[in-house]
């Protein structure tokens, strides 16, 4: 069995548990599929989305963002700046956020203010959201403005309308679970993450980055796996724009000029929470930037075989990578 482990387990942090499930009435329920999908939810809906989906949401953020500021070419950049503005693009109720915050809290301790935009279609969701990051504000030493856009996307026009109004660069843009919602619907014409990024890259700081990241379920309606689909845009994307670059998964950077594979990307998380213990997430991410940015914060590759994804405790690798020691291809601090 390799030495190398691409899945990370956490604990959801004792405040947080008791205020969603004590105090908001969030119910865990992970056996009904409804939920998976969070836009036409109920309000009572939206609790079972909350104490189900929310965790795992933190979980994935909180141990994403955490690998990135123990990299430390990234945390020299980040730790000069006083303010940082994140975009959550289909937010629902926020556990992507907090997960972030919780990172800023733990390693940027000069930090003074985040200003954060969150764009849900769902009402409820947003509200939740909104009662937990002002419960977050009593954890932290740092200012947070926290603004809502409560925009449904029902096509593309909808998308280029949010397009036009958020005017704002941002440090961080994060779409977890979101788009995976707009295929299923069918309110994206095309490759929905190839769109998306298109729309949303440009919004970047000079050091900022973007992350997709969604479920590994298959559609039978695109005929393969979200991390196939996501894989198929993203290039497209990349080849277009020419400006961005992928930093995560490593082998997407290092071999993506060359690369023509329609790889199935997946990591997985497990979160206790006072509901479950271990629960379990599997999702696939892309993590991008400016080129420039990305070059200078990318490590220094050996020769190794990537690991991709592993299933049964087999690892698939990176068919472009070779060689005998086993790298992570999650992990920037390799």
């Amino acid at each position: 069995m390799s030495s190398v482990e691409i899945e990370h387990s956490i604990i959801l942090p004792a405040w947080l548990d008791s205020f969603i499930y004590d105090e908001l009435g969030a119910n865990y329920a992970p056996d009904y599929v409804r939920y998976e999908y969070n836009l036409d939810l109920s309000k009572e809906e939206v609790k079972t989305y909350l104490g189900t989906y929310f965790p795992r949401s933190y979980a994935e953020s909180f141990c994403i963002f955490d690998n990135l500021y123990c990299n430390a070419k990234y945390y020299s950049v980040m730790q000069e700046k006083s303010e940082i503005s994140i975009l959550d693009f289909g937010c629902g109720t926020g556990g992507e956020i907090i997960g972030l915050l919780t990172v800023l809290n733990k390693h940027l301790p000069d930090l003074k203010k985040v200003t954060i935009l969150a764009i849900d279609g769902n009402h409820d969701a947003l509200r939740y959201s909104n009662k937990i990051v002002e419960q977050f504000k009593l954890q932290c030493p740092y200012k947070i403005e926290y603004n809502v856009g409560p925009i449904a996307i029902s096509d593309c026009s909808d998308v280029e309308i949010m397009d036009e109004i958020v005017k704002s660069s941002f440090d961080y843009i994060l779409s977890f679970k979101a788009i995976c919602e707009l295929i299923s619907k069918q309110r994206i014409t095309g490759n929905a993450y190839q769109y998306v990024a298109e729309i949303l890259a440009p919004k970047l700081t000079e050091t900022g980055l973007i992350t997709l990241l969604d479920v590994t379920v298959k559609n039978d309606m695109i005929g393969t796996y979200y991390p196939i689909y996501m894989n198929q845009g993203l290039r497209h994307f990349l080849i277009d724009a020419e400006t961005f670059k992928t930093l995560i998964p490593l082998p997407c950077h290092k071999f993506e000029d060359s690369c023509t594979q329609l790889c199935f990307t997946q990591r997985i998380f497990k979160i206790t929470h006072s509901r479950k213990i271990n629960d379990i997430s599997k999702v696939s991410y892309r993590i991008m930037g400016k080129q420039d940015f990305i070059q200078k914060i990318i490590p220094e590759f050996t020769d190794g075989k990537f690991i991709i994804r592993k299933k049964n405790g087999v690892n698939t690798y990176c068919p472009y990578s070779a060689g005998i020691k086993e790298i992570n291809s999650f992990d920037i601090n390799i």
